[in-house]
């Protein structure tokens, strides 16, 4: 399968590691051991449903890829 370069990644784990980001970037650490203390944090809340739903759309989401033509999906 053709990967056009401007494709989005639709590995699960990269768009898990997006929202894990940004839910420790909201905390604003002050430090390297903050930072690491916030991650940690996270990892332990981090809610299954987006786990889960990560994984129920992913072939939704190559589908619309396909559709697409390898371009970015709207959201």
């Amino acid at each position: 399968m053709p990967w056009p370069a401007r494709s989005p990644d639709v590995n699960p784990i990269e768009n898990i590691w997006g929202v894990l980001k940004k839910r420790v970037m909201k905390r604003r650490p002050k430090d390297l051991e903050n930072l690491e203390d916030n991650i940690l944090d996270e990892v332990q809340d981090f809610p299954t449903r987006i786990v889960s739903n990560t994984f129920e759309t992913i072939y939704e989401r190559i589908h619309m890829l396909s559709d697409n033509r390898g371009e970015a999906l709207p959201f």
